[in-house]
Formats: structure tokens, sequence, C-alpha cells
């Protein structure tokens, strides 16, 4: 079996809440909460849920912007998750992310020539002559002119911005691109040159994506499998076709049914999830999901189900689903 570009095994990460004179942890946030994850070389990824279900918190430990407080996260097969930071220098240069927003991810103090060249300055011996072509090549790649390079972002449209984010975290030339939100500040016209540029470049420079997302439509576009993820957990798992043709976790059937229809020939029922998400805090016993499942049986409110395949690579934690006898995943 090939070994996977990213993996994260049973990865957990808790923040403390802290209190009194002292600053004492009195409880803990369970962002991510036992997670099993693979990225194979390649390979499009979404991974998606509402807001606070930990998603970006999880791609933040894959890239280990945060320390796990607890499993295994492995890239190119070596592990990562509790090595020192002194030891990161290949992963640093490796893999690099688009953050969601490109009006704060960009030094308004810096030139987009300088922004661009900063990670060939940092990771690289190259002459000035060499880092200037490998700019004025990547700003050509995306779609902007040689001279932008001497403006600054303040100078540029929302999509030129993050363009330019991307360009940034290209210049490396990484076998991994971790993708926050990549459309989500930007209009919708730029958000389709946008999405159709990602595609093109993953093709031409055989680059892993990583796409995290709130908007289905994006997910559906850029990412050839789809990872769920609900209160620190994921739900379902498979590839993007499967899981939008037959949604098997009545979450994910939730998140399907908002996706707005502008044809007739498939007609979906509207699903409207009663409450509100639990704290992470405090996550309900049982499967997380059961306060808010239209679904729900006794046994949901005291068993916590495994990750188990339905069918064909398609995996999904809820008690009621069709799965496969077996392990969990």
């Amino acid at each position: 079996m090939t070994t996977p570009m990213v993996e994260a095994q049973a990865v957990k990460m808790y923040f403390p809440i802290r209190a009194g004179v002292l600053q004492r942890p009195v409880a803990w946030v369970r962002a991510v909460d036992g997670v099993d994850l693979a990225v194979r070389k390649g390979q499009s990824m979404g991974l998606v849920g509402e807001s606070g279900c930990g998603k970006s918190t999880l791609v933040r430990v894959l890239l280990r912007l945060y320390r796990p407080t607890a499993g295994r996260v492995r890239f190119m097969g070596q592990e990562i998750g509790h090595c020192p930071d002194g030891k990161l220098g290949v992963l640093r240069k490796e893999a690099q992310m688009v953050f969601q927003d490109p009006y704060w991810s960009l030094n308004p103090r810096m030139n987009v020539g300088e922004i661009i060249g900063e990670p060939l300055a940092v990771h690289t011996r190259l002459s000035r002559r060499e880092l200037a072509s490998r700019v004025e090549g990547v700003l050509t790649m995306m779609g902007l002119a040689s001279g932008d390079g001497r403006r600054f972002p303040h100078e540029f449209s929302g999509g030129q911005r993050q363009r330019i984010a991307i360009a940034r975290a290209l210049v490396l030339r990484p076998r991994l691109l971790v993708l926050d939100e990549p459309t989500s500040a930007i209009d919708a016209l730029s958000q389709a040159q946008i999405l159709n540029l990602l595609n093109s470049l993953r093709q031409e420079l055989d680059v892993t994506y990583l796409t995290v997302s709130h908007d289905l439509a994006v997910v559906s576009y850029l990412c050839e499998a789809i990872t769920v993820m609900y209160l620190g957990k994921v739900v379902e798992h498979g590839l993007t076709r499967d899981v939008f043709r037959n949604p098997l976790h009545p979450y994910t059937r939730a998140l399907m049914s908002a996706i707005p229809q502008f044809t007739s020939a498939v007609k979906r029922e509207r699903i409207v999830l009663s409450g509100a998400v639990p704290s992470a805090v405090t996550p309900p016993p049982g499967c997380r999901f059961h306060p808010r499942c239209p679904e729900r049986t006794d046994r949901c409110a005291q068993e916590e189900p495994g990750l188990l395949e339905a069918a064909g690579g398609h995996h999904v934690a809820c008690l009621s689903a069709p799965v496969q006898p077996g392990d969990p995943h």
C-alpha cells in the first residue's frame, strides 16, 4: 500500500480553559477528539462541516502549527506530531497553507515580490536574480503581470490577493497544499476563476490538496474525496461522488439538503436541524449528533458509533446506517 502524503491516527487536540489567580486549567475544549484521516499522494481531499466542528484545528495539527494533545501525525511516512520543532524543516518546505482571508494573510508593509519571495529566502539559497526569476514565473502562472511584484496588497482586488496568497504557497513547489476556505472572502466570479485555476494547477504541478470548506459546492468541484466532521469527530468519509449520491449519515444529509437547487431535475427535501451545536467542553454521551438527529433512538444516547465501512471505501459513524460487519475504520 502506498504511504499516504499526510496521515492522522487517533488525533486529539484539546485547549485548556483557565481560571483563578494561577490560571490553572479547569476544563478542556475538545476541538478534535480522536480523528483518523489519510490523504494519499496526488489526491484532492475535502474536509467539511459547520463552523466550530474542528476542521481548521485538524489541518493546523496536520501542519504541526499545533502539537497534538494525543495521537500520531505522519507526513510522507515520518512522524511529526511530537517531534522537536527544529526537525520540522522538511515539513515547512513541502507543506504550505493558503489562509482563508487574503486581506489579513498578506503583510501590507511588503510588496508582492517580497511577500512571494520570502519563503524562498528562508528555505533556499537562491541568488537574488534566481529568486526574482522564480517570483516572476509564479506570478505569470497565477495570471498576474510580472510588474505586479512591485505593487502592494492594497492595490489589488480580493480575487487578485487570493492569487498572490496561492503564489506564495506554491513558490516553494510543495507536495501538499492546504486550502482553508479558499473562496469564502471573494466575489462569485473570482471564486469560479480561483477554482478553475486550482484545478489546473493540481494537474500541472502534481500537488496534493486538502481543502477545508463549509461550501459543499466548492468541495464537489475541487475534491475527489470528502470527509465530514461534527463536533470534533469524523462522521462520514468516502469518494465525493458516492457521498453526494448517497449520504449515509443524518448530519451529512442535512448538509446536502442545504445546497441551493437551481434545477427541478432532482428534488431534495430540506432537512432543518433542531437545537444548537452542543458544547465541545461537555460533548453529549453516545453519538455526538444525537441531540439534533431526527432519526435518533435510545441507543444513540448510550453508545458512541465507530467509523465503519458501508461499501467501496464509503465509511460512516452511525448506529442506524447499513454497514459491513468488521472492525472500526
